[in-house]
């Protein structure tokens, strides 16, 4: 008779030493910070805009974060309207930012530092910031160069403007392809580009990708931003892909990446939020009319 009552004293001890580590361990469900998290945005119009707010909003509620959203006046200068909206901030959990000034972001650190708090800026590096969180142009590069592949192409052209971000493009479209049958940095209404014959075109601006599409003698065309109705050019035929970026989530990133940095955990500095290669093949997949057809979420 005493053995039943000993396993019934066990399982009881059990049970409780279970609901302890239950509450005390590192998935026990993750308690929400107490103060709400602040972000600024200094538009407020636009399917990019309203799928970055769903994205952000969507990742505060899965992690239990209140989230207080601020939006600059279109009247008056923006970084002048956030540091006014940074003096009179208080007591929030973190700070996420829009691409702004340098100062504006050294004000917002600033404040960062003395709260205690992470800063997460949005669309631009800052070494100021605690982390950045954007579209990486060398891993856009990668996903235009690969889809290009994985089409066949076996002779790329790419063309590009002399900025930054282009040029780092560049680099991904060169590690995913490797050799280039052909290169042109430079301004598409300057004279003396063309097309090799037999050559795919991939173009790393919109000022390109509008180039290129009213340019007959190229075979296929893939681009960043073709500058015009992205759907009926690919429904023509007129361009085989296009590269979408994804606002949905970079606002998910923006929040979750500050979520972990307030948990204490190691983010680093750089996040990268992704962007899509869609085809005539692919735009109405289920993953693809979100970035396509974003009045119809």
């Amino acid at each position: 008779m005493k053995k039943p009552f000993v396993v019934a004293i066990l399982c009881l001890i059990l049970s409780a030493a279970l609901l302890v580590w239950g509450f005390q361990g590192p998935d026990a469900g993750g308690v929400p910070p107490a103060s709400p998290f602040a972000m600024a945005l200094t538009e407020d119009k636009g399917t990019a805009v309203m799928q970055f707010k769903q994205g952000a909003q969507t990742a505060a509620d899965e992690l239990g974060i209140a989230l207080h959203m601020y939006t600059t006046e279109q009247n008056a200068p923006a970084d002048a309207q956030l540091q006014a909206w940074l003096n009179g901030l208080d007591g929030a959990g973190a700070i996420i930012l829009p691409a702004c000034g340098p100062e504006t972001v050294e004000r917002a650190a600033a404040l960062a530092g003395r709260a205690r708090v992470p800063l997460v800026l949005v669309g631009q590096e800052h070494a100021a910031a605690t982390a950045c969180v954007f579209f990486g142009p060398a891993d856009q590069g990668r996903a235009l160069g690969r889809a290009m592949r994985e089409a066949g192409a076996e002779r790329v052209a790419v063309y590009a403007d002399a900025g930054a971000a282009a040029q780092a493009r560049i680099a991904g479209v060169q590690e995913a392809v490797g050799e280039l049958a052909y290169q042109y940095v430079g301004d598409p209404a300057d004279s003396g580009w063309e097309t090799p014959p037999g050559a795919e075109a991939l173009a790393l601006t919109p000022e390109w990708g509008a180039a290129l599409v009213g340019w007959r003698g190229v075979p296929a065309i893939w681009t960043v931003d073709p500058g015009g109705d992205q759907v009926a050019l690919l429904q023509s035929g007129q361009v085989a892909g296009v590269l979408m970026d994804m606002p949905f989530a970079l606002g998910y990133l923006a929040v979750s990446t500050a979520y972990e940095l307030a948990a204490g955990k190691e983010v680093p500095r750089a996040v990268f939020a992704p962007s899509r290669v869609v085809t005539p093949e692919t735009m109405y997949i289920a993953e693809n009319i979100k970035v396509m057809f974003p009045l119809l979420q």
